[in-house]
């Protein structure tokens, strides 16, 4: 059986043996911890990447809010505008139509004035004719005449 000081002697060779190893663990402890520190680091980074992007999606959003708001107002705007423009083409149109109704009246009237004058216009000239007619008779019986008269101063003569 082991004494006391091969007991000694024995856990001091084990701590010559132990010691480097928990010298190296402690190492690699610190190493653990130094890269748990910049793993945390990263994750601090990602956290504020990811915060970013949530503030950039939020104004992505907000923008694509304000494209449908716009959107929106641009549809009432062009609904606004057809709605105005028919209205101006139909008030356009009767201004039109009632314009030519106008003209047209004008125009019958001035026709009806034309057609009474055409109708005076034949009237007295089938009246002018008919005076030349009579006047060419009147002529021919006075040129008649005037033969006679010739002849009966030729017989009393």
């Amino acid at each position: 059986m082991l004494d006391i000081n091969d007991l000694r002697a024995i856990e001091q060779l084990l701590d010559k043996k132990i010691d480097p190893m928990y010298q190296r663990f402690d190492e690699i402890d610190k190493k653990f911890e130094a890269i748990d520190v910049q793993f945390e680091e990263v994750n601090n980074r990602f956290e504020e990447v990811n915060k970013r992007f949530e503030e950039v999606n939020n104004r992505f959003e907000e923008v694509n809010n304000r494209f449908e708001e716009v959107d929106d107002r641009f549809t009432k705007m062009e609904k606004r505008f057809i709605r105005e423009l028919d209205k101006r083409i139909r008030e356009s149109e009767n201004l039109l139509l009632e314009t030519m109704d106008q003209d047209r009246k004008i125009l019958e009237k001035r026709m009806d004035k034309m057609e009474v004058r055409m109708n005076q216009l034949e009237q007295h000239t089938r009246i002018t004719m008919h005076e030349e007619s009579m006047n060419d008779i009147i002529l021919q019986q006075i040129y008649e005449l005037q033969k006679d008269v010739e002849q009966i101063k030729i017989k009393i003569a």
